[in-house]
């Protein structure tokens, strides 16, 4: 299935106040034409990949080949000066027992330097070649709408913090105080990683990127105007 895809700047779209921080990467499959902000281009799509109907979404099923989608010019993408993570999905798999193919779903990964999805019944946010900058907020939302982000504040050298928020509230919180590493060269892909059965598996609707992190209130007025999750 061929998608039409449109760029909009993000005052354009409504979508944050002049004032806001802007995404770096903004993709938005919740319409019938797929919207695209920040500086990253749209990634390929598979010829093969659906769409969902009546919600607009993509359909990421976890069939056989499952679906990676590599943003391009992404390669020098980091969070050493902060950023955030915001995204809007709806998980079909309901595992809870680690290493099992229905247990993880990928969002967000960068390999070597970042994951950001499920693990088995909570959000999973990890930074670092050696995957040591670990936090988990429990309780994640499976088979529904559900909006989930991850903020990185750059607090000094060597000392960061980051939270993660559920449908809008934060739910875990850790300051680290380590020294964040360069970017590696590897791209950000969205839906798969590798380490196990790390693949996404449900509807995908939205992602944002920022490289500046977001505030409590910020990550609230994001959820709080999704219609996706108001249908819930």
């Amino acid at each position: 299935m061929k998608f039409q895809m449109i760029v909009l700047s993000l005052a354009a779209a409504g979508m944050l106040g002049a004032a806001e921080p802007a995404p770096v990467l903004h993709y938005d499959f919740t319409a019938p034409v797929i919207r695209q902000g920040g500086k990253f281009q749209q990634p390929a799509l598979p010829p093969t990949i659906k769409m969902s109907s009546p919600e607009q979404a993509l359909i990421l099923t976890g069939e056989k080949g499952h679906v990676e989608l590599v943003v391009p010019e992404s390669k020098d993408f980091s969070f050493a000066e902060g950023g955030a993570i915001y995204a809007l999905v709806k998980f079909d798999q309901n595992g809870m027992k680690a290493g099992q193919n229905d247990s993880h779903d990928m969002i967000v990964f960068k390999n070597k330097d970042l994951l950001f999805g499920r693990n088995c019944g909570s959000l999973y946010f990890n930074l670092g070649s050696k995957w040591d900058w670990m936090l988990l907020a429990p309780n994640i939302p499976i088979q529904r709408w559900t909006a989930l982000a991850a903020t990185i504040t750059k607090n000094a050298p060597k000392n960061y913090t980051v939270r993660l928020y559920i449908d809008g509230r934060k739910a875990a919180e850790k300051t680290f105080r380590k020294e964040m590493e360069a970017p590696n060269g590897n791209p950000v892909a969205l839906a798969k990683g590798w380490g196990g059965p790390w693949f996404f598996c449900g509807l995908f609707g939205k992602i944002m990127i920022f490289d500046q992190p977001l505030t409590d209130r910020q990550i609230a007025d994001l959820t709080a105007a999704e219609k996706l999750l108001k249908k819930e």
